[in-house]
């Protein structure tokens, strides 16, 4: 797994069974809010076996809005589960506010890390044409005219609680605006504000919008996970190799999800269609890091090909393997072998010069691509004669593929 979590957030725990004060377990509703927070005898969330299909888990939540009365009125009342604390200081539903309140542990979960996304599985019911929705906002405690301990609805730019725009660090939601005709599982990226560390991250679920909300509409929603991306960069984009000999490079890779343990992040190689139905192993790094670098072997023998990608894998479904390409080539035994090693590539003031005298090649043509993987010259050669490359470049790695008919034989350029 990686850290951290939303605890409970298969919502299989729950306080208060049997009682008219029953919550998940590290989550709260208009049960345990302040002010005119209050259904006596009216549950709009509680625990359901409706779950969905694949969960390793029981029960999940639902929330139903409903219509109750309250101190002298009826009132309709959201169904609204939130990691933070529900503020009712009216009777209006407009004056409603959702809060981290830091200062009770009950009322707010610690966020250090920076999540790429968030995945919810909901199954939501809307009466009418009422819309729910959740969000999570990651925030921290600096901003305009707000303490420690009253922190508002976020982000919200005036109403009750002022200005605290200022400390939103990143956000994640979705509304759902029909019957989703069952469970969906709902994935929404992060979008972040600028690279600050969050201190807290605040979530709120509800069946019904603030305004408007309609008798009867329900919300099931189960299994919530925060996704941390592994991205991995390459010390080569390009992998020759022979019958005989691999090709050794580096994997580099990080992820904002620090593991809970040590075990082997995995370095892997696709196809040559670019498939990870059965990756090849290329090389591993058993440690509990959020960076680090992987030794890693391209096989020997493997078939060249431009479609090939690596991935930097970690034994938990909250990590998100990103890819990168790489394009393998393969020199056989014999001229291949002789051609590249009669390819001389060097510099002379300033212009990169590539001998071709004595290497038997018929119509050679060219292309450079850059670390990226991106091409950036493209062209022909006269065999047998001394060649400028013409392409713009900036200083840094550069790789030469020097292709005809027979052969593709790959060079590093080094541009100072």
């Amino acid at each position: 797994m990686a850290q951290p979590q939303f605890e409970n957030q298969g919502f299989e725990g729950w306080d208060g069974i049997g009682t008219n004060n029953r919550e998940p377990v590290d989550w709260n509703s208009i049960k345990t809010g302040g002010g005119n927070a209050s259904t006596p005898n009216a549950f709009v969330v509680d625990r359901s076996t409706t779950v969905r299909p694949g969960t390793g888990g029981i029960y999940s939540a639902m929330l139903e809005t409903k219509n109750v009365f309250v101190i002298i009125t009826n009132v309709t009342i959201n169904g609204v589960m939130t990691n933070g604390r529900l503020e009712a200081p009216t009777l209006s539903a407009a004056d409603g506010y959702i809060r981290s309140k830091v200062d009770d542990e009950a009322f707010y979960t610690a966020m250090t890390n920076r999540p790429d996304s968030l995945v919810a599985w909901v199954n939501y019911q809307p009466s009418g044409n009422d819309n729910g929705s959740f969000d999570c906002i990651m925030h921290d405690i600096q901003g305009t005219g707000l303490t420690s301990s009253n922190m508002g609805s976020l982000p919200e730019s005036g109403n009750s609680q002022g200005n605290n725009t200022a400390q939103v660090i990143g956000q994640a939601g979705h509304m759902f605006t029909a019957n989703t005709g069952g469970w969906v599982r709902t994935s929404v990226p992060f979008a972040y504000v600028d690279q600050r560390a969050p201190q807290y991250i605040l979530f709120t679920a509800t069946s019904s919008a603030q305004s408007g909300a309609v008798n009867g509409s329900k919300m099931y929603i189960d299994d919530l996970g925060l996704i941390y991306n592994i991205t991995p960069s390459l010390s080569d984009v390009v992998a020759p190799v022979t019958a005989t000999e691999g090709f050794p490079l580096t994997v580099n890779f990080s992820t904002p999800g620090t593991p809970l343990g040590s075990t082997s992040f995995l370095a892997e190689l696709s196809d040559a269609s670019g498939s990870f139905a059965n990756p090849v192993v290329i090389g591993a790094l058993y440690s509990e890091v959020t960076s680090g670098a992987i030794d890693a072997l391209i096989p020997a023998n493997t078939p060249p090909g431009m479609g090939y990608k690596i991935r930097v894998t970690y034994p938990s479904q909250f990590y998100a393997s990103l890819e990168t390409e790489i394009e393998v080539t393969q020199d056989v035994v014999g001229l291949t072998e002789a051609n590249a090693n009669a390819i001389h590539v060097y510099n002379s003031n300033g212009i990169v010069m590539v001998n071709l005298s004595g290497v038997q090649l018929v119509r050679p043509t060219y292309e450079v691509v850059n670390v990226a993987g991106q091409r950036v010259a493209t062209g022909s050669f006269v065999a047998d004669q001394i060649n400028t490359l013409n392409f713009e470049s900036q200083s840094g790695i550069y790789f030469l593929r020097v292709m005809d008919e027979n052969n593709i034989i790959s060079k590093k350029i080094l541009v100072d």
